[in-house]
């Protein structure tokens, strides 16, 4: 956001808020929107591995051993759960269509970007100048 601010001329002590921000440059998905979108997207990357894959034997895989006295960890996997409102399963059986994961990802996170935002930042600031 400080790179936003710094184009459109906006201080700190201008007291806009980010979403205003946002609205001005016509940017309607947050860092974390991108990051949540490319995560769902390696999610469904590795449920279409093959099962004998590492990286879905380390995904779905249990690690046996001593479960200590403690706060449990967050794991890779309970975010994706979170967002999917799924158990493991179900989101990997839905993640194995393809074109199905996909909508399901573009439905509340927006669609997909194009790799030109920058440019069309660049274009908007210049167009209020």
């Amino acid at each position: 956001m400080r790179c936003y601010r710094r184009l459109l001329r906006i201080r700190w002590q201008d007291f806009q808020t980010n979403a205003s921000i946002r609205r001005q440059l016509s940017r309607q998905h947050t860092i974390v929107d991108r990051v949540r979108c490319r995560k769902l997207e390696l999610f469904g990357h590795i449920c279409r591995m093959p099962d004998n894959g590492m990286l879905k034997r380390v995904l779905f895989g249990v690690v046996e051993g001593r479960n200590y006295q403690r706060r449990p960890r967050k794991r890779w996997v309970d975010d994706i759960l979170k967002w999917c409102d799924m158990t493991l399963q179900q989101a990997s059986h839905h993640a194995q269509d393809r074109v199905k994961w996909k909508n399901f990802i573009a439905g509340p996170y927006g669609s997909q970007t194009t790799g030109h935002e920058e440019e069309e930042v660049l274009t908007t600031v210049f167009a209020l100048y």
